[in-house]
């Protein structure tokens, strides 16, 4: 549960960064659903903004890649 809330709390971070024209908790909530691989729960719970869940994913993978911009995050958060 505890890692849960920490990439509730970056991916809502990120989301309000990066795609605030969109309700950043419903997008960080998304963004937790992708990190535990629940697909068909997003495509279900979040249909009208698919595409940029799909932007934000593969901006989110690559942040992580990078160890020096993970540490950032981890450190802001």
């Amino acid at each position: 549960m505890q890692n849960e809330r920490f990439l509730l709390r970056v991916a809502q971070s990120v989301a309000r960064e990066y795609v605030s024209r969109l309700d950043a908790d419903r997008v960080g909530e998304a963004v937790l659903r992708m990190a535990l691989s629940d697909w068909e729960g997003v495509a279900a719970a979040y249909p009208e903004c698919i595409d940029e869940l799909d932007r934000l994913e593969r901006y989110t993978r690559d942040l992580l890649d990078d160890p020096q911009v993970l540490q950032r995050i981890v450190s802001a958060a």
